[in-house]
């Protein structure tokens, strides 16, 4: 059922003008103010305005990751989320759209892909005419039509409702570039940037392990590999064996 827009607004913002039709929508909002922050770590004073960034804070409580990719530098702590992981490397997608030919290794992507076959959008904006199958989505455009972004760079013209996306876009302005591609002369401000650029190298790999037939476009990844002949860690060469390590 759509949405029609009374022209009411009784849901005002305490901090600015901000007016809206619908307590959702001031609730999203409130969340661009720096001094509203519901989302709490439960494992120290940590606390934010949105609960993706508290996912990613809880994350770095949890340093104990013994299962590592050697294509990549993922990690984890359960040796089922790596053999998944690896999958992804291997170019192994078990999961099918049954709708075209779209393949994942991942049961979220999937689920995403699939709401763009369905003409069942019952997400719907109080402000606009802007529907969507995925209640992410949706979020994600409300979030998008304030004009309230309280953090600019005083180096440009760029602004944020989120306080991290600028530290994060301030970098680009220090020149510093500490992420190094092992291949090439490439270099970059931010991590995720090397990890897209890397991609480029998949069918060139220089690093070859004298032990076994692995190989690798990255020199460290290589060296981590080693590392598990000599120590006997359970999982080289893309193995997935019980913990005693009995392949080696």
């Amino acid at each position: 059922m759509a949405t029609i827009h009374t022209g009411d607004l009784p849901f005002a913002c305490s901090e600015c003008s901000y007016k809206t039709e619908f307590k959702e929508n001031l609730e999203l909002h409130l969340a661009t103010h720096t001094n509203y922050k519901p989302f709490e770590c439960s494992e120290c004073n940590y606390k934010t305005d949105l609960k993706s960034d508290l996912k990613l804070h809880i994350i770095t409580h949890n340093s104990n990751k013994p299962f590592g990719c050697y294509e990549c530098n993922y990690r984890t702590t359960r040796k089922y989320n790596l053999k998944h992981h690896m999958a992804i490397h291997a170019g192994n997608k078990p999961l099918e759209c049954s709708e075209c030919n779209y393949k994942t290794t991942l049961k979220g992507n999937l689920k995403r892909h699939l709401a763009r076959h369905t003409d069942d959008k019952p997400f719907e904006c109080s402000e606009c005419n802007y529907k969507t199958a995925l209640k992410s989505d949706l979020r994600r455009h409300i979030i998008t039509r304030t004009s309230d972004k309280p953090f600019g760079c005083d180096k440009c013209n760029y602004k944020t409702v989120i306080k991290c996306n600028l530290k994060q876009h301030m970098i680009i302005h220090t020149g510093n570039q500490p992420f190094k591609c092992s291949v090439c002369s490439f270099k970059t401000a931010f991590r995720g940037n090397l990890k897209q650029h890397m991609t480029i190298h998949t069918d060139y790999k220089l690093f070859a392990c004298s032990t076994c037939n692995y190989k690798t476009s990255v020199k460290c990844n290589l060296k981590r590999h080693i590392m598990a002949h000599i120590r006997r860690i359970p999982s080289v060469c893309g193995e997935y064996d019980d913990e005693s390590g009995e392949n080696i």
